[in-house]
């Protein structure tokens, strides 16, 4: 039996790690989609992107001072 050096350690419990994180992710959207809550209530839709970034760009406007210049004096 070959011995595990240190860094194979490492390697198994950040492996380990990110398979119970995913299985703890899993089960708690299968409970809440058993549970009949919406699992998708907190995202933010489409219309909501669209109106942020049109604000935004409103406020992107009046921070903007464009400036005229005159080519003929």
């Amino acid at each position: 039996m070959m011995f595990m050096t240190v860094q194979e350690w490492i390697v198994a419990a950040i492996v380990l790690l990110c398979a119970i994180e995913v299985g703890r992710r899993v089960w708690r959207f299968l409970r809440q989609a058993k549970s009949d809550d919406n699992p998708c209530a907190n995202c933010i839709g489409g219309c909501d992107l669209k109106r942020m970034m049109d604000d935004k760009q409103q406020k992107c406007k009046k921070n903007l001072k464009i400036e005229n210049k005159k080519c003929c004096s």
